[in-house]
């Protein structure tokens, strides 16, 4: 919340009160602008309460204003997490679905070779380019640990 403006005021006043009120701060808590804020709302009080009023009235405003800005911004960045959130969601879900077709299209293709892929492991003559490239991996060692373990678990290698 920003502070109300504040002018500059030199005083002149009485050390031993000073010092007084110095060595009370503690046990008061106050300021002398505190002290002194106080003393002119009580004497325009006195004098002009509508004016105090007034004051007070516009002070709330602004402090109303204020409030209504972070909650227009709370409600922005709430609505911004949301978004955020949907579009992670549905981004999760392309990628799981194209995560499944791609193990199937995978399953698929593993299928239909096991049989040329095992004669070709055995006799080392496998082109892991072509492997990957046929299967969609993104890196040789990818494609290779994917025949490699599924012609053991077929049995079809050792």
């Amino acid at each position: 919340m920003k502070k109300p403006n504040k002018d500059h005021v030199n005083l002149t006043i009485d050390p031993e009160k000073r010092a007084l009120f110095d060595s009370l701060q503690p046990i008061h808590g106050k300021t002398l602008s505190d002290i002194l804020d106080e003393a002119l709302d009580s004497v325009i009080g006195d004098v002009s309460p509508d004016v105090l009023l007034e004051m007070s009235i516009k002070e709330t405003e602004l402090k109303l204003a204020e409030m209504k800005e972070n909650l227009i911004e709370a409600r922005y960045l709430a609505k911004k997490r949301q978004a955020r959130k949907k579009v992670e969601t549905a981004k999760e879900a392309v990628m799981s679905d194209l995560d499944s077709r791609l193990e199937d299209l995978r399953n698929s293709k593993y299928e239909e070779t096991k049989t040329n892929l095992a004669f070709m492991y055995k006799k080392r003559t496998i082109d892991w380019k072509v492997i990957m490239s046929v299967f969609e991996f993104s890196s040789q060692a990818d494609a290779k640990e994917f025949v490699t373990r599924r012609l053991q678990e077929d049995h079809l290698i050792s």
